[in-house]
C-alpha cells in the first residue's frame, strides 16, 4: 500500500557501521626479465544493527566485529630472449579473520536474551603458478593451477564450545584456456577453469568432515567482428557444481 515506507513493527530498526581499510603495496623490478609485487591489508569493520523482520517475531540486535589481515607476493618471469611472448607468474597468499558475531533478543533496543555468541578464527594460505603464452600470432594459451589451504577454530561463548575448521584439507584449482585467430576477424576460443567455496561463518567448523564445493566452468565460443561498429558472440557456457553443502 505504501511501498516507500518501513513497516510499522519497523520503528526500531537500524544501526551503524564503521569501516577503517589499510594498505600497502610495493612493485620491483629485480631484473629486467623479473617484475615483483607485495600487497598487505589491514581491515576493520563493526557493524552494530537493530532489526525485526515481521510484526511477530522480536527485535534483534546483531553484532559482527571483525579484522582482516593479509598479504600477498607475486614475481612474474617475462623473458625477451624468446621469439614469441610469455608470462610465467607465480605467487603465495595468508590471509586472517579474527570476528566476533553476536545476537541478542532486544525490546526497543533494550537487550533481554542472548540468541548467538560467537568468536572465530579463519586463517588461509594458498599459492599459484600461471603462464600467458602466444607461441604463434594466431594461438594463445594461458594456464594454472592454485592450492589453498584453511585453519582456524570457533568458541561458541554461550556454553564454551570449542569447534574446528573443517578439515578440507589442500583445495586445487586448475585452469585452462586456448584462442585461436582463425582469421583476422574472427577468433576461437575454448576455456575451463575451477573454484570452490567452504562454509561461511560457522558453517565453516564442525567435527564431522565435510568435503568442500566445488565449481567446475566450461565454456566455447566464437567472437566475430565482421565491421568495427559490429561484434557478434556465440558461446557455449557450462557450470557443474558438486558437493554442496548448506547448514542444517
Amino acid at each position: 500500500a505504501n511501498p516507500r515506507a518501513s513497516a510499522f513493527y519497523a520503528a526500531g530498526d537500524g544501526g551503524e557501521q564503521d569501516n577503517r581499510q589499510f594498505s600497502l603495496h610495493a612493485e620491483a623490478r629485480p631484473a629486467d626479465d623479473w617484475q615483483a609485487t607485495l600487497k598487505a591489508y589491514r581491515h576493520d569493520v563493526l557493524r552494530q544493527r537493530f532489526v525485526r523482520f515481521t510484526a511477530t517475531a522480536a527485535q534483534q540486535e546483531r553484532i559482527e566485529d571483525e579484522v582482516h589481515e593479509g598479504a600477498s607476493a607475486s614475481l612474474a618471469w617475462k623473458p625477451r630472449t624468446l621469439s614469441f611472448p610469455l608470462t610465467v607468474e607465480a605467487g603465495i597468499e595468508r590471509h586472517e579473520q579474527d570476528a566476533l558475531n553476536q545476537r541478542f533478543r532486544t525490546v526497543d533496543r533494550v537487550r533481554a536474551a542472548t540468541t548467538r555468541d560467537h568468536r572465530y578464527t579463519l586463517e588461509n594460505t594458498g599459492a599459484h603458478l600461471g603462464f600467458d603464452a602466444r607461441p604463434q600470432p594466431w594461438l594463445r594459451l594461458q594456464g594454472g593451477l592454485r592450492a589453498d589451504r584453511f585453519d582456524g577454530e570457533m568458541l561458541n561463548r554461550a556454553n564454551g564450545l570449542l569447534t574446528p575448521i573443517i578439515p578440507y584439507g589442500t583445495i586445487w584449482q586448475p585452469k585452462l584456456g586456448a584462442s585461436f585467430q582463425v582469421h583476422r576477424t574472427a577468433q576461437l576460443y575454448a576455456s575451463y577453469g575451477r573454484a570452490f567455496q567452504i562454509g561461511s561463518g560457522a558453517a565453516a567448523y564442525a567435527t564431522t568432515p565435510v568435503d568442500y564445493s566445488k565449481n567446475d566452468g566450461y565454456e566455447t565460443g566464437l567472437h566475430w567482428v565482421p565491421r568495427r561498429d559490429l561484434t557478434l558472440r556465440a558461446a557455449l557456457w557450462r557450470q557443474t557444481a558438486s558437493d554442496e553443502v548448506r547448514l542444517k
